[in-house]
């Protein structure tokens, strides 16, 4: 697969600790300026409606607003950002530095924008604020170790979105322990692999303590 891009595409190494400018980033939500704006505001009223505290500073109200911005251009639907929002309490709460990039790395390995919609809505929003390199580093381990195709992938990750929030490590280290405690024959890997392209991953997320 091609290396981690930056906010649309263009290259990054993931250092910049920069929140990018939503104007900087392609417009990709079909609307326009003057509809992306007023969009953006309806969902902060949801978002203040929902919000669980009730001291939130101008500072951060227009931070938030940025982030909505930022999601719009980036393709998101509306609303799988209502939906993230209702789950995640006002949010979501992102730190926007990763996010073109992760939403970049993800299109590349094909995820398809429904698919990504999916996945914000899910409540899982941390998994566009990784970096590119940690989210590349998840899928191909999981591609290599259970020959899933990139479609196969996409709809393993969608049904199952807390594996983008893993770490490549602690997947395979549970992988590890899972195979030692469990021994597994071909047959019962095989039918792991099924369920996983199902999106059916809690034996990658079983804790290392509880295989002992």
């Amino acid at each position: 697969m091609a290396a981690a891009a930056g906010i649309d595409g263009g290259g990054s190494d993931g250092s910049s600790s920069r929140s990018p400018d939503p104007s900087d980033v392609p417009n990709r939500s079909g609307l326009s300026e003057v509809q992306l704006q007023s969009t953006a505001e309806q969902l902060m009223r949801l978002s203040r409606a929902s919000i669980q505290r009730h001291d939130l500073s101008r500072n951060t109200d227009e931070s938030m607003q940025q982030q909505k911005v930022l999601l719009l251009r980036l393709g998101f639907s509306q609303a799988a950002i209502e939906a993230a929002i209702r789950r995640n309490g006002g949010g979501p709460y992102i730190a926007e530095q990763h996010i073109g990039e992760a939403v970049a790395v993800l299109r590349r390995w094909g995820f398809s924008q429904e698919q990504l919609n999916g996945v914000l809505a899910a409540g899982t929003v941390f998994v566009f604020t990784r970096s590119a390199a940690d989210i590349e580093a998840v899928l191909a381990w999981l591609q290599q170790e259970f020959g899933l195709r990139p479609s196969e992938l996409a709809r393993a990750c969608v049904r199952s979105p807390s594996l983008l929030g893993m770490k490549q490590e602690t997947l395979q280290a549970n992988w590890q322990a899972f195979e030692a405690a469990y021994q597994p024959t071909e047959a019962a890997t095989t039918a792991l692999t099924a369920a996983l392209r199902a999106g059916r991953a809690e034996f990658l997320r079983m804790k290392l303590h509880t295989l002992k």
